[in-house]
């Protein structure tokens, strides 16, 4: 385990979100696994969970939804640190940067911390959403807090407490994204490694560097945190287009995080840590674009449909 010392507010934000700290306790398998949530957490039980699965062809789209631009995540935090919280690879963030444009968010959103959920080892199913029947590698979560309330135990208290940006993690060839290896060269390093390592960035850096070239496209409902305590205060963006990473990089991810802290009798590697889908409900899925349109890409299913349609026509 490393010596390295934790800023008093850094260590309050790694408590919230991923790894609340609780009498109960939770993980992704066992007595204490997803379908068990609900008898310690409550909201866990509710209607509007996540994650969820998105099918293209059953979304809405909705042209009010506006454009992300890379500027809006170019402000460098004040201080950053990562860690392994035992669920998950997580960096806190201290004076993260504020979404202010209502035509992406619902009010101003200020970034707290992003954390990673990947596949088992000898997987390559991690993510938490599925997109069109694909759950990818891992999911990227960048969690924010809505500005107009106190603290996160008010903002947990109302549906729009929460903004998450989700991203898809692809793992894509052979060669490594560079962008990518600044949260993994601590891990490789030994800098983080087992439940409650932790490892302050000396020189912080801005959120965007990890982003793909564009991410235009995306969805939006209304849902929950994916962990315990489950509340039903978050309003969700997955964007379509994924981060793409080696199979070395999700090798680190894989092989080099514990669950338990460095002295514990045994230990087990992170891993499949991410929660089931869940039922919508009634709830509507948004996309960005207008009309019936494929936001310039189509889906699997839709290009099947569409290849059916035409063979029918020519051998009719």
């Amino acid at each position: 385990m490393n010596s390295f010392k934790t800023p008093a507010v850094l260590l309050l934000l790694s408590t919230f979100i991923i790894g609340f700290s609780n009498a109960a306790t939770w993980s992704y398998g066992g007595s204490d696994g997803p379908g068990a949530w609900g008898t310690s957490f409550p909201d866990c039980a509710k209607t509007s969970q996540s994650p969820i699965k998105i099918v293209h062809a059953q979304t809405t789209a909705d042209p009010t939804l506006g454009s992300f631009s890379t500027s809006m995540f170019t402000t460098t935090p004040t201080a950053m640190e990562l860690t392994n919280n035992g669920h998950a690879l997580q960096v806190n963030l201290v004076g993260g940067y504020t979404i202010s444009d209502t035509k992406v968010l619902p009010g101003n959103y200020q970034a707290l911390q992003f954390h990673l959920h990947w596949a088992a080892n000898g997987s390559t199913a991690g993510s938490e959403h599925w997109l069109d029947g694909v759950q990818y590698f891992g999911e990227l979560h960048i969690v924010h807090m809505n500005t107009k309330y106190a603290n996160i135990s008010v903002a947990l208290a109302n549906s729009d407490g929460l903004a998450v940006l989700g991203f898809f993690v692809k793992i894509e060839g052979t060669t490594d994204n560079a962008n990518f290896d600044v949260i993994l060269n601590p891990v490789r390093n030994g800098n983080v490694t087992y439940d409650n390592d932790v490892m302050p960035y000396a020189t912080p850096f801005p959120i965007s560097q990890m982003f793909p070239t564009t991410f235009n496209d995306y969805y939006r409902y209304p849902g929950s945190l994916t962990t315990p305590p489950c509340a039903e205060s978050v309003v969700w963006t997955m964007f379509r287009d994924p981060i793409v990473i080696s199979q070395a990089q999700a090798q680190v991810l894989q092989t080099s995080l514990y669950a338990n802290e460095e002295t514990a009798a045994t230990n087990v590697l992170i891993g499949g840590n991410y929660r089931p889908t869940l039922d919508l409900n009634g709830r509507v899925v948004k996309r960005t674009g207008s009309g019936a349109g494929t936001m310039g890409k189509i889906s699997i299913r839709e290009m099947a449909v569409l290849v059916s349609l035409i063979c029918s026509a020519i051998f009719w």
